[in-house]
């Protein structure tokens, strides 16, 4: 059972501690490094502007997600972090999961992905694999099939920002029709009203709750949402 109460201490307890997470230095051609807000160094490619503003200071949308993971994911679990970058929600997801679970990372950017395996390294995170795999283009891993091969069972799916959202959630529909206590976390973009009204369209033909952070608040349509900023999406078979 989600434990709401602890989701918004820990959202309060996030909110404080970001103010100080800005410090961040030049260590080489393109690479800064930093912690994250559990104290993980992290060396990013400056000109991937998403890792480097999470880095930098983490955003409010950042809180919201980061608090959700640290209250929904257990010791054991297994999750996926989609168009990881350079490793930021990779680590914070490995730290949760513990030795005994499971963190597979995808990122298709080759600068990008040799840093994240140098931070998965230089952390000693144990739990998570890293592929170099592009996710939703014409070459794309066919993700249920992956994961039917390497016989997991899937917990938790984040779907970082930047990756079309439609195409990745329809390469995993049998796992999450056969799995129904999993859930999958994105971040809606308001200027893609199009591709919006096309995921909505699906995720009703899937009839899949849809609840968005932080109130965890049952939605239905696209229509529903004041879009004038970034909103971040929970769904699932259930919320």
């Amino acid at each position: 059972m989600f434990d709401f109460e602890s989701y918004r201490s820990l959202i309060q307890t996030f909110k404080h501690m970001r103010r100080y997470y800005r410090i961040v230095v030049n260590v080489g051609a393109y690479q800064v490094m930093g912690f994250d807000l559990f104290g993980n160094q992290i060396i990013i490619d400056s000109r991937h502007f998403p890792s480097l503003k999470t880095l930098y200071i983490p955003s409010e949308i950042d809180v919201f997600l980061i608090a959700f993971m640290c209250t929904y994911i257990k010791n054991g679990m297994t999750c996926v972090d989609i168009g990881a970058g350079c490793g930021y929600y990779s680590l914070l997801l490995d730290g949760l999961v513990g030795q005994e679970g499971r963190v597979y990372s995808f990122e298709s950017n080759e600068d990008c992905f040799e840093l994240l395996k140098y931070n998965i390294l230089h952390n000693k995170s144990q739990a998570t694999i890293c592929f170099n795999y592009s996710i939703a283009k014409d070459d794309q891993l066919e993700l249920d099939k992956f994961f039917q091969d390497t016989d997991a069972t899937i917990d938790y799916f984040f779907i970082n920002l930047e990756i079309p959202i439609l195409p990745v959630l329809k390469s995993i529909r049998h796992h999450m029709e056969n799995h129904l206590s999993m859930k999958i976390m994105f971040t809606l973009d308001p200027q893609k009203k199009s591709s919006n009204l096309q995921l909505f369209q699906y995720l009703n033909e899937c009839n899949y709750e849809i609840a968005t952070l932080p109130s965890l608040k049952s939605i239905e349509d696209v229509e529903s949402l004041e879009m004038h900023h970034l909103i971040p999406i929970i769904i699932g078979n259930q919320i």
